[in-house]
């Protein structure tokens, strides 16, 4: 479904657009896509940062809530979403979690947990996916999107070229999960 252009108000002034390559490499790191997102959207929109490491040894999960998202900071396929933390074989968390940082060779990628995102019913909320396309955002998700998150991935993808975005709303909230390029 392709939304309306994005409006030439919402395009960021020169200044934040030079080192446009940069920018992109940035959103890259999940960890620096989270201040890049607080920058356009405000900290408001961003998941509860429980903590970060270099390695998953580091980890003391028992600081930790019971439920969280486990991430690593860059690849893919490199999150566990921890519906009760008594309940996951930790073990074998770590074991994930230290894969997940050696498929990224010459990189110093972290691992963090953020806040889980629950819907209503206790299950994961659900992530609406978009996507620019030319100078028009497109949603890629089978619902359609409430105005909020149509406004708050414009804003992320103002200036941008090639760029996934996937939001949430919780409660109301409009809260980041990513921006990728294409």
């Amino acid at each position: 479904m392709l939304l309306p252009p994005i409006p030439p108000h919402a395009i960021p002034p020169l200044g934040e657009l030079h080192g446009l390559a940069r920018l992109l490499a940035r959103t890259a790191d999940r960890l620096a896509a989270r201040t890049f997102a607080a920058g356009r959207l405000g900290p408001d929109c961003l998941p509860r940062l429980h903590g970060q490491w270099f390695g998953a040894d580091e980890i003391d999960f028992a600081k930790l809530p019971a439920g969280f998202a486990l991430k690593a900071s860059r690849g893919h396929a490199s999150t566990r979403l921890v519906m009760a933390r008594d309940q996951v074989d930790l073990m074998a968390l770590r074991q994930a979690a230290d894969r997940w940082l050696a498929r990224e060779p010459g990189q110093r990628p972290r691992l963090f947990a953020e806040e889980l995102l629950l819907g209503r019913s206790g299950a994961p909320a659900l992530a609406w996916r978009f996507r620019l396309v030319g100078e028009r955002l497109e949603a890629l998700s089978d619902a359609p999107p409430d105005h909020r998150l149509v406004t708050a991935a414009a804003r992320l993808a103002a200036g941008l070229d090639g760029v996934r975005i996937r939001l949430h709303l919780v409660e109301g909230r409009v809260v980041f999960g990513s921006i990728r390029r294409e």
